[in-house]
Order: C-alpha cells, then structure tokens, then sequence
C-alpha cells in the first residue's frame, strides 16, 4: 500500500477505494485497479487517431517489463541459461521505468495523433491494435527498434520475440512528419530515448521489414504474450 500511495503521489491522483484480503491459493498479492480520468477541457488522443503518413515512434526500448520480471521471477532459470549476475541486476532496475506520463504527456500536447503503451502481447500487438483502430496499415523497420543490450541477452538467453513481449514503461506514438523533430527535441530534454521507426501507410496490419525479409501481420492475438509461453516454458511451484 505504501508503494500505491507513492506512486499516486508521483503522478498528482488520489486513490478513492478498494480493499485487501485474503484468498485461499493465490501466495503473492492481487491488485486490481479501476482508474477514472477527466479530460478538463483538452483534446483526448486516442488509438484510433493514426493518419496516413504520420511517422510511428517507440520510446525507451522494447521489451522492458518482460525483461524485468523474467529477472525477479526467473533469476534462478536466468542463470542456468548463461546470464550473468550483473545482467540480472540491470533488468532488474528496467522495472523502474515502467511510468509513461511524463511522455505521454508531451507527446499528447505535441500533436501526435495516436498513443499506446505498450502492454500485454508486446509492440507488435500495440501497433496492429492501433492500425485496426485507425484504419490504416503500419510499416516498421526491424533494425530501427530500440533494445537494450541486457534486453538483447536475455531474449537471446529465454529464446522470446522481443516484439511480442510485454514492456510497460514503452510508448508507442503517431506523429506527423512536421512534428517529429520538435517531438525527438522535447523528449531528448526530458531524458527519454525516443526512435523514429516507421511509417503509417493505406492498407491494413503491420508489417515488419528484417533485412531483406517482410512479414505481414494482420490478426490481433493479444493472448500470444512471451511472457505467459515463458510461465508455461518455466512453471514455477511458489
């Protein structure tokens, strides 16, 4: 409860109800969260608002929050797949950067035209979700996504798709090519790495260019997160 209460102090909003217990079988703590908001006169930015043209942008790096569970619940497991201590340590400090208010904020007063944080079932389902929303298609250069290198090890370790993997603490972002560089700027000053990685287009779906090969992703599955084929992969008996 002291960490509810500070992370409500963080962001200016008050925590009106709810109630703990006790449930026969669940061994770690539950907690469920309704949260209410008022627009107060500005402009709401919705998923749906993505316009032909408009770059996409991801902030931070991929992967994040995936990466740091796997390190607190699996550290066991991580190291006997090859990861060092100090990599544990560094996606274990990733949960740390799971906030997005401070760009979501920006961005929103910065004209982009469609935001998601990047939750359950990774970028990948973010970006056709806000495809689907908008009515557009989403192009994205694989080699311009952003991962940190103790991200990259622990996906090459765990053997998950980064792109699938969820990761609170990353936006992802529309903005029209005219707002970009003011957008890069005002994030740059508040510490927060910002990666210009693709293009809204006609069409549906997202697809993914690696290297010489495209993949073409049409389908929502927000069921298909790696971290839940990790728990499957890796059950643990706590």
């Amino acid at each position: 409860m002291r960490d509810a209460n500070r992370a409500a102090k963080e962001i200016g909003v008050s925590i009106i109800g709810g109630h703990t217990g006790y449930t026969s079988g669940l061994s770690r703590p539950l907690v469920a969260v309704t949260a209410l908001g008022s627009a107060s006169g500005r402009k709401l930015v919705r998923t749906s608002g993505a316009q032909i043209g408009d770059h996409v942008l991801v902030t931070k790096s991929i992967a994040l929050e995936g990466t740091a569970i796997l390190a607190q619940d699996f550290r066991d497991i991580a190291l006997k797949l090859g990861l060092r201590e100090s990599d544990i340590e560094k996606a274990h400090h990733l949960i740390g950067e799971v906030s997005v208010v401070p760009e979501a904020l920006a961005l929103a007063k910065l004209g982009a035209t469609a935001i998601h944080d990047v939750t359950r079932g990774g970028l990948l389902e973010t970006l056709l979700e806000i495809a689907h929303l908008s009515g557009v298609g989403i192009e994205v250069d694989d080699s311009r996504l952003p991962t940190r290198p103790v991200v990259a090890r622990f996906a090459q370790a765990f053997q998950f798709d980064p792109l699938r993997m969820i990761s609170s603490g990353t936006l992802a972002a529309t903005v029209p090519p005219d707002r970009v560089k003011d957008v890069k700027n005002v994030l740059t000053r508040i510490g927060v790495l910002l990666s210009d990685v693709g293009q809204v287009t006609d069409g549906v779906g997202v697809r993914i260019t690696r290297k010489e090969e495209s993949i073409h992703y049409r389908q929502i599955r927000c069921e298909e997160d790696e971290l839940a084929r990790m728990w499957n992969l890796y059950p643990r008996n706590e």
